[in-house]
């Protein structure tokens, strides 16, 4: 008997910072939430009317999680796509419950903006994922350091090609070792 999964796709903003996590099986994963806010246009008032905003977990895993610590920042419009499931923790002796996407896929919703693609290399840097991640401009908004202009934010594209090297250099390792 096959299962049915709730695939989703969602457009919004990037509401919070997105944050790496430790998995014990090594895997690189991230979360943060999403904002989502729907509207529609009131004839009878001639004016847009907004529904309350719908604040959505997303978590991703792989090079998906580490590409999105490279490229999205809190307050970029993103579209994504991925698999609806919900989560039950406890805190405080209190038990929770939310709704949470598993992304398949994540970018920028360009009916809002445009953006750049870099594809990552194919062959191995030196240097690793991990020391990539942190020098990129989303580890350091982690570390509560805020960079204080749009260019440093962004980081040269040197950088960014080390980072991209690093991350298909241990993915590709880490394919191979499953």
């Amino acid at each position: 008997m096959a299962t049915s999964q709730a695939t989703i796709v969602l457009s919004g903003n990037v509401g919070t910072i997105p944050t790496r996590y430790a998995q014990e099986s090594g895997t690189p994963c991230i979360s943060f939430r999403m904002a989502s806010t729907g509207g529609y246009w009131n004839r009878a008032t001639q004016q847009w009317q907004e529904f309350p905003t719908t604040w959505v977990r997303v978590k991703a895993f792989w090079s998906l999680a580490t590409n999105v610590l490279q490229s999205l920042h809190v307050g970029e419009p993103i579209v994504v796509s991925g698999t609806l499931v919900s989560e039950q923790w406890q805190k405080d002796g209190v038990q929770h419950s939310g709704l949470v996407i598993l992304a398949d896929t994540i970018g920028h919703d360009l009916n809002r903006g445009v953006s750049v693609f870099t594809k990552r290399a194919q062959h191995a840097s030196k240097t690793t994922t991990a020391q990539a991640v942190e020098q990129s401009p989303s580890a350091s908004a982690l570390d509560g350091s805020t960079p204080s202009s749009s260019a440093e934010h962004s980081g040269s594209e040197e950088h960014e090609e080390q980072i991209a090297q690093a991350a298909a250099s241990e993915f590709d390792t880490a394919a191979h070792d499953i």
